[in-house]
């Protein structure tokens, strides 16, 4: 049957905004005729895409999945079009990276750096949030990828690890810790509720997180290794964060390693290639690391 593209247009921005009348604004509609174009997709389909609540319009369950599956076509059309764009070179576009700031201020530079000798015609784009939301958008095709630590197998997304890293204890090397005194310590800490590898900090070292003084509790690495490099107290920190400050902190001893494990993850359903060869440019970088 011919069909009207035009509908699945409409769905997308009445989908985006959960109104009938901001979406008639952004599509320079009036309001009835939206609700006409809603009306009739859902006539063709045979199935109701909305529910209304005095919130707004709700998607129902299939609603939902056809939102899904446009924001899947919307990101293989724009990479068709920047194929066409640039036959002469087909990698091209932006790359969407959903991760830490952390990850993006210290693990990805020097990689970038190479990848964009071989692909200039790519840039890079990077959204921070809790690992949920990211992988949340990942899913719905707002993000191309993502870049985080110690996540849960997805049934909607594919992920390859890519670097290994260790939490390690850390302290300016002019402050003094005895081990058995932990009611004496000074601790910079990050919320252990938001990742797992921090709540595996916390589990493992009970006592030491019950009987320390919290001086600083930051989501911010960055502050944390400030406030380290202040002497404002000890902290356990991802090591590749803190190679570059091994003259002033010091390592304390741990009974035991906690070790972070960090994946690039993608869609099971689409992945540009763009996003692909920039996933293997990351994969043999890391192999290259290892054997140096």
């Amino acid at each position: 049957m011919d069909f009207d593209l035009n509908l699945l247009l409409c769905f997308k921005v009445v989908a985006e905004n959960s109104s009938i009348s901001k979406s008639a604004r952004i599509l320079c509609l009036t309001q009835p005729a939206v609700s006409a174009q809603i009306k009739k997709l859902e006539t063709q389909l045979k199935i109701q895409l909305f529910q209304r609540h005095n919130r707004g319009l709700v998607l129902t369950k299939l609603g939902k999945h056809l939102f899904c599956e446009i924001k899947k076509w919307e990101s293989m059309l724009n990479e068709i079009l920047e194929t066409t764009k640039n036959l002469h070179n087909d990698i091209s576009g932006v790359i969407r990276i959903g991760t830490y700031s952390t990850i993006s201020s210290h693990l990805l530079p020097e990689k970038i750096k190479t990848f964009l000798v071989k692909f200039p015609q790519i840039s890079f784009s990077f959204d921070y949030g809790a690992t949920e939301d990211l992988l949340r958008r990942v899913v719905h095709h707002e993000l191309d990828c993502a870049i985080l630590c110690d996540i849960e197998t997805h049934p909607n997304l594919q992920h390859v690890m890519f670097f290994e890293d260790e939490m390690l204890l850390v302290a300016k090397k002019s402050l003094k810790y005895h081990m058995k005194k932990h009611h004496e310590w000074h601790m910079l800490s990050y919320p252990h509720r938001l990742e797992p590898c921090f709540q595996q900090v916390q589990k493992q070292y009970k006592s030491l997180w019950q009987k320390a003084h919290i001086v600083i509790e930051s989501e911010n690495f960055e502050t944390l290794k400030q406030c380290l490099n202040q002497g404002l107290g000890a902290a356990f920190m991802p090591r590749y964060i803190i190679t570059d400050s091994q003259n002033t902190l010091q390592q304390l001893k741990i009974k035991k390693k906690i070790p972070i494990k960090f994946f690039f993850i993608t869609s099971a359903s689409y992945e540009r290639r763009s996003v692909a060869t920039f996933r293997d440019h990351l994969l043999r970088k890391s192999q290259q690391a290892k054997v140096e």
